[in-house]
């Protein structure tokens, strides 16, 4: 909502025909774009980053109960 807003404050910076225009034009194309930019890292890339990590670690920590597991018992037939 944040980054809406701001984008929506600059579009009439970006719609100014004088004089100075030519040198704001850019610099505010430039900060509406890395504002969308940056809110659709946020919305999109960052959760599928989460997900990947988060997936991984789940099945790294299933794999390391099933380790313990398995020494548990392999203990167990010595001691037994």
């Amino acid at each position: 909502m944040t980054a809406l807003v701001a984008s929506l404050g600059f579009i009439a910076m970006a719609l100014v025909t004088g004089k100075g225009a030519e040198v704001q034009r850019p610099i505010t194309t430039v900060v509406i774009d890395g504002i969308l930019f940056s809110k659709l890292l946020t919305l999109f890339a960052l959760p599928a980053v989460y997900r990947t990590f988060h997936s991984s670690t789940e099945q790294l920590n299933f794999s390391r109960r099933c380790f313990q597991f398995r020494i548990k018992r392999f203990a167990q037939t010595f001691t037994a």
